[in-house]
């Protein structure tokens, strides 16, 4: 069952974390359908695509730098909605993820998901 461990989600992931976070994504994909971490650079535009392959339901986006910035939580909108990402210390935001389609998500201008140059690291559920 994913009650009995679930990882401790937050930056900086350290590699225990990142080992502990693949085991329950095994596990998340087993009852989810698919599961994919990755990573990015941010170029600063609007939108950026990033291709996963599958349409997602859940993103997770950190910068990789140890103490750099705030994650982004996002959820897919209804049917013809855009989905809605929350980040931690400022609430709702319209410009971090933008779009989910079929093997994408497209990240905005938010600079806790595309700031020029940083490398961020996502965790999708689809």
């Amino acid at each position: 069952m994913l009650n009995d461990r679930k990882p401790t989600i937050g930056p900086p992931l350290t590699p225990p974390m990142v080992a502990e976070i693949s085991d329950w994504m095994g596990r998340v994909g087993a009852l989810a359908g698919q599961v994919k971490a990755g990573a990015y650079i941010g170029r600063n535009e609007y939108p950026m695509e990033v291709s996963i392959g599958f349409r997602p339901l859940f993103i997770y986006i950190q910068r990789a730098a140890v103490g750099a910035g705030n994650a982004v939580f996002t959820v897919s909108g209804q049917a013809g909605e855009p989905p809605t990402s929350y980040v931690p210390g400022a609430g709702i935001v319209g410009d971090a993820v933008v779009g989910m389609n079929d093997k994408s998500f497209s990240v905005g201008v938010n600079t806790n998901a595309n700031a020029i140059g940083v490398t961020y690291l996502y965790f999708v559920v689809g």
